[in-house]
C-alpha cells in the first residue's frame, strides 16, 4: 500500500510539474506579477498568487491538475487536483499520511469547503529522502464525476525550509477558492 501511495505521489507531482511531458512548449513557467491569478477550469477552483512568485503548469490538453514552485532551501509546493478512489477529506488525509508520523491534524476551509489541516514527517525509504510535509486538502464531488481530491502541500528535507517559506503556503491557501 505505502508503495502504491508513494508511486502516485510521485506521478502526481510529475504531471504538476509538467515532467512527463516531452514537449516543452506544453509547459508553462510564468511570474505572478505578469498573471497573478492561477484559473484552473478542468476542476474548477482559482489561486490568487502573492507578488513575484514564479510557478510551473502544465497546459491543457496535457495534465492540467495545478501547479508547482521550487522554495527557498530543498523543498517545492504545490496546488493540485486529481481524481480519487478516496470518499472522504479523512480517508485521503490518512491514505497520503500512511507510514508516516502525523504531528498536527486538524479541521480547516480549503476555499469555503472544509478540509483537514496535517503537518507529518515520512522516514527515508526505497522511494526517496526522508521529508517533511504541511498538507490541506478536501475531498469533493461534483455532479456526477468521480470525487476529487484538492490540495495544497508544501514538502521540505528540513523543518527549516517550512518554517522559512510557512508564509507563502499560508496565502496560497488563503488565496484558493472553488468556482464550480
Amino acid at each position: 500500500m505505502r508503495h502504491y501511495f508513494f508511486v502516485t505521489v510521485i506521478a502526481m507531482l510529475f504531471a504538476v510539474f509538467g515532467l512527463f511531458s516531452c514537449n516543452a512548449a506544453a509547459q508553462a513557467s510564468i511570474k505572478s506579477s505578469d498573471q497573478p491569478l492561477y484559473e484552473n477550469h478542468a476542476y474548477g477552483f482559482k489561486v490568487k498568487l502573492p507578488p513575484d512568485v514564479t510557478y510551473t503548469w502544465t497546459v491543457p490538453p496535457n495534465p492540467d491538475h495545478g501547479f508547482g514552485l521550487a522554495l527557498q532551501g530543498r523543498g517545492e509546493l504545490w496546488v493540485d487536483a486529481s481524481y480519487t478512489d478516496s470518499l472522504s477529506a479523512a480517508e485521503e488525509a490518512k491514505n497520503q499520511s500512511s507510514g508516516c508520523h502525523v504531528e498536527e491534524r486538524r479541521s480547516t476551509k480549503l476555499g469555503n469547503r472544509p478540509a483537514i489541516a496535517l503537518r507529518f514527517s515520512c522516514p527515508a525509504g526505497v522511494d526517496g529522502d526522508a521529508y517533511k510535509e504541511l498538507l490541506v486538502l478536501t475531498v469533493s464531488r461534483q455532479g456526477d464525476r468521480s470525487p476529487a481530491v484538492y490540495q495544497v502541500a508544501m514538502r521540505a528535507t528540513t523543518s527549516e525550509v517550512l518554517s522559512q517559506n510557512k508564509g507563502l503556503f499560508d496565502k496560497i491557501v488563503a488565496g484558493f477558492r472553488f468556482v464550480l
